[in-house]
């Protein structure tokens, strides 16, 4: 029919009888790869049907392309990906997408690589998500949005514009915080109320050593803490009050891991 928009399209129904529509609500794609999805002339009927996705490959989305139809396909993915694209803003339509909001497999957010300066309020509604990547975007701030996430695992902030960790860091839940190669000099003491935090990545930034919380070493639960390429040297920052606190977390996990290393090789 001259289009390559669809490579493969493979549908079955729940009761394993012949199909005889495309769009029948029973259908459920197992993939779906896209060429160039804007030459899709049926893209409507997708739209129009629930159709549940196993996985979706759409790998050269224009910037002016309708991303809607884009979410209508990838709505049930376990991983959804916008990187490097060139948003500008998050299509409203992603914070309503029930795969993102219920399916324990839908928990990656991948939206690195793209112009992003603020997140809607409605993200918040995302709560199964486990990892989010916001890397290399335009980020002034850490996004409030993000501190509704209670399931948030791993969020990377990296390759952005951040000034400051201001003392809305107190409500962040997440296990590892990745905010290297940013333009930090300031860390509100509220970062030791993080009472999930294990790993912060302060790499490149802007900091001295009186930017660095005493808190932050003394009484908080992190235990890898890695600011190289900041305005002192590491000797210094092993000087300051709280270091050896942190130094007897960083080693009493250190020697968890080992041990749980050993046990696995027995």
């Amino acid at each position: 029919n001259g289009y390559r928009s669809i490579t493969d399209i493979k549908y079955h129904s729940k009761n394993s009888e012949p199909t005889r529509s495309i769009v029948s609500p029973r259908k459920i794609i197992e993939s779906f790869d896209f060429e160039d999805y804007q030459r899709y002339e049926s893209h409507n009927r997708l739209r129009a049907t629930g159709y549940r996705t196993k996985s979706t490959v759409l790998p050269h989305i224009r910037p002016t392309a309708d991303l809607q139809i884009h979410l209508a396909v990838a709505q049930k993915i376990g991983v959804l990906q916008f990187d490097q694209k060139n948003l500008k803003e998050i299509p409203p339509e992603i914070c309503s997408l029930s795969g993102l909001r219920t399916l324990s497999l839908n928990e990656i957010l991948q939206l690195n690589g793209n112009l992003l300066c603020s997140l809607p309020a409605s993200f918040s509604y995302l709560t199964t998500l486990k990892q989010l990547n916001l890397s290399k975007n335009n980020f002034l701030t850490i996004p409030r949005a993000i501190l509704y996430l209670t399931n948030l695992q791993v969020l990377d902030l990296s390759a952005n514009r951040i000034q400051e960790i201001n003392d809305d860091i107190e409500f962040l839940e997440v296990d590892e915080l990745n905010l290297n190669n940013n333009q930090i000099s300031q860390i509100s003491t509220n970062i030791s109320k993080c009472k999930r935090l294990k790993i912060l990545r302060l790499d490149n930034n802007k900091l001295k050593l009186e930017s660095i919380p005493t808190s932050l070493l003394k009484n908080c639960t992190v235990f890898q803490l890695s600011v190289n390429g900041n305005f002192f040297e590491e000797t210094q920052f092993q000087l300051i009050e709280g270091y050896d606190d942190y130094e007897r977390r960083y080693t009493a996990n250190q020697r968890k891991r080992d041990a749980t290393a050993i046990l696995l090789l027995n």
